[in-house]
């Protein structure tokens, strides 16, 4: 491993967090998130999450302690910014 060159990391798409359910969970009204378990560490905020198909969404958190109110509190757990509202901003 070398300092600044790509890598991947493989894992599933478990399902996606609409604003309905964020709302209530201190999200942002119009946010949806894709929940995976794909290896998301810090420093992999804006990275891409891509499947065969093509973007997925932009890789933006990670499950810990200090999770929002209503979102998994587990570990191996990411979400991104689903590709859908990428585009709608």
């Amino acid at each position: 491993f070398q300092a600044g060159h790509a890598s991947v990391s493989k894992g599933i798409f478990s399902r996606l967090i609409e604003s309905s359910y964020g709302i209530e969970a201190g999200l942002p009204s119009g946010l949806t998130l894709v929940q995976t378990d794909a290896a998301i560490n810090p420093g992999s905020s804006g990275g891409a999450l891509i499947s065969k198909c093509g973007l997925i969404g932009i890789n933006s958190a990670i499950s810990t302690s200090n999770a929002l109110s209503g979102l998994p509190r587990e570990e191996g757990i990411g979400y991104a910014i689903s590709a859908e509202t990428i585009k709608s901003v």
